[in-house]
């Protein structure tokens, strides 16, 4: 799949915008040619990532997950936030939340690294 040169930012599902007009959002978008969905397991404690999932089933191959780490979250526990166990779990909480094989593009969501 080419780069995407429009991507859907998913941080307001299940905040501001409910399940069901997250999935109005989602097909107008699809619809316009996104090819890429982002999100981060701190939105709203992991639940946009459930949501996401839910609204992607059946149509995962329209499109490329990305995400991103290091915000405050429980997946990564005591370790550091960008630490190689950290990251591990962060990984595998997306995964479990968005009930999805893993996401193709992983960024860190702070401009600097945390020590």
């Amino acid at each position: 799949m080419p780069s995407a040169e429009l991507v859907l930012g998913t941080m307001t599902f299940g905040d501001t915008a409910d399940e069901a007009i997250s999935g109005r959002l989602l097909a107008v978008a699809l619809d316009a040619g996104v090819t890429e969905v982002d999100t981060t397991n701190a939105h709203v404690g992991g639940l946009t990532e459930e949501i996401r999932g839910r609204l992607l089933a059946g149509r995962r191959g329209r499109v490329r997950l990305a995400s991103k780490v290091g915000m405050p979250h429980p997946d990564p526990g005591s370790d550091a936030p960008l630490s190689a166990a950290a990251l591990h779990r962060c990984v595998q909480g997306s995964r479990r939340r968005r009930g999805t094989d893993p996401v193709r593009r992983r960024r860190t969501n702070r401009p600097r690294c945390w020590r």
